[in-house]
């Protein structure tokens, strides 16, 4: 099968006192967007785009960033990552993000929608230099639930790894084929529909943010929203959701990510322009 590859590329440095690529490639249909900067913390915002309606069969998208020394970025994209039917082996993305030491990476992403009878597979890489930090956000879909198209792709996988100073320290698989999978059985999604996972790796990560992140889902369970938070090794909280709407997780995400930089950092709530 040929394979539509296409590959963006970005180095991240510390430029007379503030965060600038000072490397950018990008293959149609990824393009960097003009970046912006973040008037409270001075961070880089970063908008990757897909020019493309999506995910086709045989697109392979490779996502390489490195961030050196005390740069901070925050970076997302422009719209909801689309994965369209499959004809032979569907599509798939892989990322690396390479942090050096006090490097800070914001990563939140919009949602990704697997549409009926596609096939993805995507990887995500983060390599931490000991005093790097992180905050990252997956959330998938069902597929196209105004089309009433619930579980309705041949086969979704993802997986992430975080690696400190050269160790694996996190990783989280998932895979679905609603096909051959008992998706709905009790310890797998039951009656819920959507799902995320939140990243949270900082030096300055303790039981008192997870105190805070917890106290959170709490709250949200009454908008009957399963979550739950814990540490990780070497630094680090994992939440995992599931709900039956896509707003709710994005609202929770936020939430979380702005306590989370708050606590950590003294950084008021991002406000993406979108």
């Amino acid at each position: 099968m040929d394979i539509n590859r296409a590959t963006l590329r970005a180095v991240c440095q510390h430029v007379a006192g503030k965060t600038v690529l000072t490397s950018r490639y990008h293959e149609t249909p990824l393009k960097i967007t003009k970046t912006f900067r973040e008037p409270d913390t001075n961070a880089l915002l970063m908008y990757v785009m897909d020019v493309s309606p999506g995910l086709m069969e045989g697109d392979h998208y490779e996502l390489q960033l490195k961030q050196q020394l005390g740069t901070h970025l925050v970076m997302t994209n422009q719209s909801f990552t689309k994965v369209h039917p499959a004809l032979l082996h569907g599509s798939s993305t892989t990322a690396r993000f390479e942090l050096e030491e006090g490097a800070k990476l914001e990563y939140m992403p919009e949602p990704t929608i697997p549409y009926k009878d596609s096939m993805f597979t995507g990887r995500n890489e983060f390599h931490l230099a000991k005093d790097a930090s992180l905050i990252f956000a997956e959330i998938i879909t069902p597929g196209r639930t105004h089309r009433d198209e619930r579980y309705q792709f041949a086969q979704f996988a993802t997986t992430t790894e975080l690696y400190l100073d050269g160790q694996l320290v996190a990783s989280d698989r998932y895979q679905l084929k609603p096909g051959s999978d008992a998706y709905s059985a009790i310890g797998v999604m039951e009656q819920y529909t959507h799902q995320a996972v939140m990243w949270i790796f900082s030096p300055k990560v303790n039981a008192d943010l997870l105190v805070l992140l917890r106290a959170e889902l709490e709250l949200l369970a009454r908008e009957r929203v399963l979550a739950a938070a814990s540490l990780a090794e070497k630094g680090g909280i994992v939440v995992r959701a599931v709900g039956h709407s896509v707003w709710k997780l994005q609202q929770l995400c936020q939430r979380l990510w702005d306590i989370s930089r708050e606590k950590l950092w003294g950084y008021p709530p991002c406000l993406l322009r979108k």
